[in-house]
C-alpha cells in the first residue's frame, strides 16, 4: 500500500509492529525510519504524560500505548505525512490505535494468538478485531 501511494505522489507515514532490524523502523515516512533525534524528541515529549498517568488509578500505559503516542506526535508535529498506514497492536476495541477514525480498515490473518484478550474462538477473535 505504501509503494502504491508513494508512486502516486503521496508522503506516506507508516506505523508497524514489530520491527525487522531496528526499532526506528516502526515509525517511518516513505520507508525512511524515524531519526534517532526525532525518536528521542518524541520519547521526551511523551515521558511527562506517562509519568502523570502512572500516578492515576489507570496506572502506567503499555509499551505499545507509549510508542503509539510517540508516533502520533511525530506525524502531527514533525513529519506531517499526507496519509498514514497504521498497523494495530493486538487489534480489537481496546487497541491504542483506536483513537483515530480510519478511511479504510483491513483485517488480515485471524489466528489463535492472544486468546486471553481477544476471545476463545476464531469468531470471537474476528468480532473483537473488527471492533464490534
Amino acid at each position: 500500500m505504501r509503494h502504491i501511494l508513494q508512486e502516486d505522489g503521496w508522503i506516506v507515514g507508516t506505523f508497524t509492529s514489530p520491527y525487522i532490524e531496528r526499532f526506528e523502523e516502526r515509525i517511518s515516512v516513505n520507508g525512511q525510519p524515524i531519526s534517532e533525534e526525532d525518536l528521542v524528541w518524541a520519547a521526551t515529549s511523551v515521558r511527562p504524560l506517562v509519568e502523570e498517568l502512572a500516578q492515576t488509578e489507570l496506572g502506567s500505559p503499555t509499551e505499545f500505548e507509549v510508542i503509539t503516542t510517540m508516533m502520533f506526535l511525530y506525524f502531527a508535529h514533525r513529519a506531517k505525512p499526507d496519509i498514514c498506514l497504521i498497523e494495530v497492536g493486538l487489534g480489537g476495541r481496546f487497541d491504542s490505535t483506536n483513537v483515530i477514525t480510519p478511511l479504510v480498515s483491513v483485517i488480515t490473518m485471524i489466528g489463535h494468538d492472544h486468546m486471553h484478550i481477544l476471545g476463545e474462538t476464531l469468531g470471537e477473535i474476528a468480532k473483537e478485531k473488527a471492533g464490534s
